[in-house]
Formats: structure tokens, C-alpha cells, sequence
């Protein structure tokens, strides 16, 4: 709608906030659909991540498998502080690592297993979602923060004796488990490095 300015003496184009066009009321009532829709795609994913979640709160009150879980947990984070002191261009990308090497023993071979028996099987799907997202979504906050930050590195995660053989293993590797999640290979990081 053109209106004049007598004032100015110029007319510009004002829409009036009372009037809506079709297209843009249509164009929001898909907007809202598709939220919805992502929104319910994502409930079994996070009913499966928290039911888990309270099924390891309900073990943890064992103390034997609480005891047993300290002991495995304390080993594990030595052996991956000292590897990361020898592949890591920085010891403090060792949370990095340990996703790293946890991703590759769990969802790798998952993955591959289905690959391989080439019908999907839910309990190998359940297994691959668990292992991608973890407890709380926990797993798949920690790979999305840490591909974030080696897209930002234009050296990788590894030193250069490493790097010949890893390259950039969590973003061009592990990242491609995430590429339905929205994340991307990069992390989704649009801003130069």
C-alpha cells in the first residue's frame, strides 16, 4: 500500500501490522509445522537418552558397580592423559581424544555392523543412537563443541608426527555419524578459521 507524506513530499511503501498477506500467514504455518514436526522426530532419540540417563542414576546407588565403574573410569583416564601428552599438539585437547576414541569403539562398529548385515536391526539402532547422543545428549554437546574447535584450528587436534596418519579424524570422519543431526561434518561453523 503506497501512502503520501504531505510533510515530505514523498510516498513510500508501509504495510499496515492489522493486514497479513496469505503467503507469509502460509509460509509461518509451515514454520510451525516443521518445528513440530523436528520436535516429535526427536522424542524417541531423547526418550533413550534420558531414560538411559536414569537407568545409570538407578545402577550408580550399587556400590559395587559404582566401585567397579570408579576403578574402569580412573584407568581409562590415564592411559587416554597419556596418550593425549603423546599425539596432541596441546595436553588440554584430551577431552577431544577421549570422544574420539570413544566414538571409535562404540559407534564405529556399530555402525559397521549394520553396514554389514545390511537390514536394519533396532537394537543395533538404539545402540548407535546411545552411543552418538549418551547420557543427557551429553555426547552429542561434546562433539558438536569439539568439531567446532578443530574447524577453528588449521592444524588439527594432532602433532605433526600424528597428523600424517589422524589428519582431521573427528571432522572428517567421526563427523559424517552426525551429518543427519543437523551438526554437519564441520560442526556447522560458518565463520572463518
Amino acid at each position: 500500500m503506497e501512502t503520501y507524506n504531505p510533510e515530505l513530499g514523498t510516498s513510500s511503501m508501509t504495510m499496515s501490522f492489522g493486514t497479513k498477506p496469505k503467503l507469509l500467514f502460509l509460509f509461518q504455518g509451515f514454520a510451525i509445522l516443521m518445528g513440530l514436526a523436528s520436535a516429535l522426530a526427536a522424542l524417541p532419540v531423547a526418550a533413550l537418552s534420558f531414560g538411559f540417563y536414569g537407568a545409570a542414576v538407578f545402577l550408580g546407588r550399587i556400590r559395587p558397580l559404582r566401585d567397579a565403574y570408579g576403578f574402569l573410569s580412573r584407568g581409562y583416564e590415564r592411559v587416554l592423559d597419556r596418550l593425549g601428552q603423546r599425539v596432541l599438539r596441546d595436553s588440554r585437547d584430551t577431552p577431544a581424544l577421549r570422544l574420539m576414541v570413544s566414538l571409535s569403539l562404540t559407534a564405529v562398529p556399530i555402525f559397521v555392523i549394520q553396514l554389514v548385515l545390511g537390514k536394519p536391526r533396532l537394537l543395533l539402532a538404539i545402540a548407535f543412537y546411545f552411543s552418538l547422543y549418551g547420557l543427557k545428549f551429553q555426547r552429542f554437546v561434546r562433539m558438536f563443541s569439539a568439531s567446532h574447535l578443530e574447524a577453528h584450528r588449521r592444524q588439527g587436534y594432532f602433532s605433526e608426527k600424528y597428523d600424517k596418519v589422524f589428519g582431521r579424524y573427528l571432522e572428517f570422519f567421526l563427523g559424517y555419524l552426525w551429518e543427519h543431526s543437523g551438526t554437519g561434518p564441520d560442526g556447522s561453523c560458518v565463520s572463518p578459521p
